[in-house]
Order: C-alpha cells, then structure tokens, then sequence
C-alpha cells in the first residue's frame, strides 16, 4: 500500500527530476513479486526501473527483477557470479549492474574486497558501474570508491572510466541528453577501452 501512494504521488506529480522506481529490502525473506503490477504501472509511465536484488537473495532473484518487475538497472547483483548463463543473459539484455563494493563488504554480502565479483563481472563482459550505495552509512564519497576499486581490485584508470561511461549510458534521462552526457564524458576522459 505505501509503494502504490509513492507511485501515485510520483505519477500526479509529474516531477522531472523524479525519473525511476526503485524496491529495495529484504530480498531474502520477502519476494518482490507482489510488487510487480506496480512495476508495470512504473514502466508504462514511463518510469525507469531499477531492482536491488542479488546482494543478499539468490541470482534468481535478478532474473525474476528483470523478468517480472522490468528492471533496467539491477541495485548490487552481485550474485549473479554465481550463475553463467545469467551473466550472459543480462549481457544479452543490456541489463546494468549498480555495483556498489564497499557497501557489499560493509554489509557482509562479500567477506573481503579479495572476493568482491565486481572484477569478474566486468570482465566476462557484464555492464558495471561502481556506485556508493548509502555514502552516510559507509562514510564515503564515489571518489573513494573508485580509489578503492583500483587498490583492491587492481582496476586501471581505463577500467574505471569505462565504468564512469557505462553509468552515463545508463541513466534515468531522455535519450538525447543521456548521448550528450555520454559525449561530454567521453570528451573529458580521453580514450576509453571497449
């Protein structure tokens, strides 16, 4: 009842600064799909969709964000390691995940930055951005992030630029602005791998 008054508001409001839905809980415990007729409500508006799900649940959680509630964007996912062909089918989708690490470590999602999936994901070629997830509660700024990404995880300058394109691309605005952001980022940051 709350999500449907949020989405109602969202909608009658028609703010355009206000330009996705997000669920984002427990998803161990309680299953996103009863959610999913607000989701499609979401998206029929025109609505992004973005889904926290595959940090603490099952990667079946992501598939069924995607399938289900429509999600472009998956918060964390970092679960999805664990399953090949899901790798490969949000490759195929174009689907994007908000990875956010120090927030994986902090939380205990992932044991210890050696094992953070961010790295693999990347490079068997799913769509990353590096994110801070809540800034207050890990006590950082994205820059630490990034900086954190490159001590711990061995990224390159090239492998966090390409991140930094990768959310340009998948951002919540209308087309045109999200290609001249993207312009505007690619201009700035030089060369940028594939």
């Amino acid at each position: 009842a709350i999500a449907e008054r949020t989405l109602d508001a969202v909608l009658a409001y028609q703010n355009p600064y206000i330009v996705a839905f997000d669920l984002a809980g427990n998803e161990s415990d309680y299953a996103a799909e009863p959610f999913q007729p607000l989701f499609e409500r979401a998206k029929n508006e025109g609505l992004g969709v973005t889904i926290h799900a595959g940090e603490w649940g099952s990667a079946d959680n992501i598939r069924s964000a995607v399938t289900a509630l429509l999600a472009d964007r998956i918060g964390h996912g970092v679960r999805a390691i664990e399953d090949v062909a899901l790798c490969d089918w949000l490759i195929e989708r174009g689907v994007v995940l908000e990875v956010c690490p120090t927030s994986n470590v902090h939380s205990g999602a992932v044991d210890h930055w050696s094992q953070h999936p961010l790295s693999q994901l990347y490079r068997y070629g799913v769509i990353t951005t590096i994110n801070t997830d809540d800034p207050l509660v890990s006590d950082i700024t994205l820059t630490d992030e990034l900086v954190r990404v490159v001590e711990f995880m061995s990224f390159t300058v090239e492998d966090v630029k390409r991140h930094m394109v990768n959310a340009a691309q998948a951002a919540f605005i209308p087309a045109i602005e999200r290609n001249n952001l993207v312009s505007q980022f690619e201009s700035a940051l030089g060369e940028i791998p594939s």
